[in-house]
């Protein structure tokens, strides 16, 4: 879900400008594809499951940018 949503908002063409509910459609459409078999979702419970989870992804992608910031390329103990 993460990925596609990813993909959806960093569409270099149509960014993250669509209206919400093409925007979601896209993204589960994009789910829909590299699911597994038997767990397809609709647009609706695709938002509903990235609001439960969007604070998490905020807090791993800070914690993510302060490591990545932390130990530079090609630098090691």
């Amino acid at each position: 879900l993460v990925s596609a949503w990813l993909n959806n908002s960093n569409d270099p063409i149509n960014g993250n400008s669509k209206k919400g509910p093409h925007y979601w459609k896209q993204v589960a459409e994009e789910y829909n594809t590299y699911a597994p078999k038997g767990r397809k979702r609709t647009a609706m419970q695709c938002k509903n499951h990235w609001n439960s989870i969007s604070t998490l992804v905020a807090k791993f992608h800070g914690c993510w940018s302060e490591l990545s910031k932390t130990y530079q390329s090609g630098r090691s103990d």
